[in-house]
């Protein structure tokens, strides 16, 4: 016997002249620092931003050179610290820098006491909600003396 094909489901029809879903032209593009550290050694070596531009992204529509060209400028003067962050250990193909201590401000101890309370919520059968868990981090956070604390993770 031979396999049936499956119909597809009919669904809502298309409007007279209508071309379905429409393409995405809005996209966020991040590189990695080595690849920015990259762009950067060909501009300085050829100072020529069209060349470099056209070197890197031979695909990249005329409509975006302009911000290309902007986005690699931005990468001129922290040069630096994303040459420091290729040098890191696993730094190069990181695409965003964090300064030490921006993020962590919980203790492994304090932040592990979260992940208890909210299993125990969870076996319970109690659903934790964002604003549950943040304003139990508050109290954590209040009860080791963290001030500037604002739990915007949740």
């Amino acid at each position: 016997m031979a396999p049936t094909q499956r119909r597809r489901p009919i669904g809502r029809p298309r409007l007279p002249g209508g071309e379905g879903r429409k393409v995405k032209t809005h996209t966020v593009s991040s590189f990695a620092a080595s690849h920015k550290i990259k762009v950067l050694d060909h501009f300085d070596a050829h100072n020529d931003i069209e060349m470099t531009i056209n070197h890197f992204y031979p695909e990249l529509p005329a409509a975006k050179f302009n911000s290309r060209r902007t986005l690699i400028y931005t990468w001129k003067s922290p040069r630096r610290a994303i040459e420091a962050l290729c040098d890191e250990v696993g730094g190069a193909g990181k695409k965003k820098a964090r300064k030490k201590g921006e993020a962590t401000i919980l203790s492994k101890e304090d932040e592990a006491d979260l992940v208890c309370w909210i299993s125990e919520l969870r076996d319970e059968g109690v659903p934790v909600t964002p604003t549950m868990l943040r304003l139990q981090a508050h109290e954590v956070a209040k009860a080791a003396g963290v001030a500037p604390f604002k739990a915007s993770w949740c």
